[in-house]
């Protein structure tokens, strides 16, 4: 699975992976300047936040500031690949 997280100029955190049953995916993650929710864009213009292991559900996650926010998300983006792989995804 070839995975690349990186910032962008704006300082969105972008996250792009092969899914086996969706194929190839990304994500776009951001938060304020000076820290506070993590949230996501998305394709119908919503910026859901997002919780723990990428998730739609559960604890949200909170980045300290938005220098920050790359290694909050690579953290958590390995912490939903071991949850997956206890599943078996």
């Amino acid at each position: 699975m070839r995975t690349s997280i990186r910032k962008d100029q704006q300082g969105y955190v972008i996250v792009s992976y092969d899914d086996p049953d969706l194929g190839r995916t990304s994500m776009e993650f951001f938060c304020p300047p000076q820290g506070g929710y993590v949230r996501m864009w998305t394709q119908d213009g919503t910026h859901p936040q997002i919780c723990e292991r990428l998730a739609r559900r559960g604890p949200t996650l909170i980045s300290p500031s938005a220098d920050a926010l790359l290694k909050i998300i690579r953290r958590e983006y390995r912490a939903m690949r071991r949850e997956h792989a206890k599943w078996d995804y």
